[in-house]
């Protein structure tokens, strides 16, 4: 491939990537507004929607409700036992488990073998 075909190619992939700019640009603008709308909330009315009435009638069927607590003072309630354990707290780790391990005993023995190993056979 000579120079001219490397620079047709080169101009001919520079003018692709400003038309997809292009294309992605016009559709970016001309975007459908619908999907703005769906971001923006208005205050309506209670009788507005059947949506908004039937949940208001729900709402005031859950207030005339009444629960019974009898159960609670019955005497097979009061019977039953927690067979739940009591967790003893733990010992707290390391603040930032991120941070480099210190060194430990076996680490550094290992590291000091290994050194003395590898000392004793260069003599």
């Amino acid at each position: 491939m000579n120079n001219k075909e490397k620079g047709n190619s080169n101009v001919f992939i520079v003018l692709a990537i400003f038309v997809a700019i292009g294309i992605a640009g016009y559709f970016y603008i001309v975007r459908d507004q619908s999907s703005e709308d769906l971001l923006v909330s208005s205050v309506m009315d209670a009788r507005s929607t059947p949506v908004d009435s039937n949940f208001l009638a729900a709402l005031n069927e859950l207030k005339r409700l009444k629960l019974d607590d009898s159960l609670f003072k019955s005497p097979l309630w009061t019977s039953l036992v927690d067979f739940g354990k009591e967790l003893a707290p733990q010992e707290k780790f390391r603040s930032n488990p991120f941070a480099p391990l210190p060194p430990t005993f076996e680490v550094v023995s290992a590291v000091a073998a290994a050194t003395a190993v590898a000392s004793s056979t260069t003599r």
